[in-house]
């Protein structure tokens, strides 16, 4: 990894331990994870997208409204200061702008990568993401548990433009939907 790259993971890493939620392990190295996979396959501009997905939630960690929106100016500085290139940084601005978008929105390769691989996140992790929901939206399980469901549908119908990311998702997506709808019959004492 290279010293600018290194300073950001160590940035983002940093802004998560303090707020000791597991956000590190829990989201950003899992939409990292994917978006490096989905970029491979998909021969797309590795760094961007890399650096995209560290920096995706940057605002969100701060606990900024409207993250992405100021996670993509946060973003823009970030990588300014590091002495990135303007068009490098209008490339990983626009990914993190969009990021939560509908499909519509996301235009470039990379930032439907960095799209699709957070989404692919949240089905990998619906436990702690029920957990977050508790913690950090004061909601209670119940409540926690419709959030997460329809966290994840909403993801499998509107967030993967690329027939590569819902194939890459489908398994993830899959148990995600098997452990909800199972807990969910407990919920509703159908179990």
């Amino acid at each position: 990894m290279d010293k600018k790259k290194s300073a950001i993971s160590k940035m983002v890493k940093e802004i998560c331990i303090k707020d000791g939620k597991m956000q590190w392990e829990m989201h950003i190295i899992p939409v990292v994870k994917n978006a490096l996979e989905l970029a491979g396959k998909l021969k797309a501009d590795m760094e961007v997208v890399e650096i995209s997905a560290y920096l995706h939630d940057i605002a969100r960690l701060k606990g900024i409204p409207e993250h992405h929106i100021a996670g993509s100016k946060m973003a823009r500085d970030i990588l300014a200061k590091l002495g990135y290139n303007m068009d490098f940084i209008e490339k990983v601005e626009y990914c993190v702008l969009n990021h939560g978008s509908s499909l519509m929105e996301c235009k470039t390769l990379e930032s439907k990568i960095v799209n699709s691989a957070d989404s692919m996140a949240h089905m990998e992790t619906p436990l702690w993401l029920i957990w977050i929901a508790c913690v950090d939206k004061k909601m209670d399980f119940r409540q926690s548990f419709e959030w997460v469901e329809k966290k994840i549908e909403n993801g499998w119908k509107k967030r993967f433009p690329l027939p590569e990311a819902r194939e890459m998702a489908r398994p993830k997506y899959e148990v995600a939907k098997a452990l909800l709808d199972s807990t969910k019959g407990y919920l509703s004492g159908r179990n």
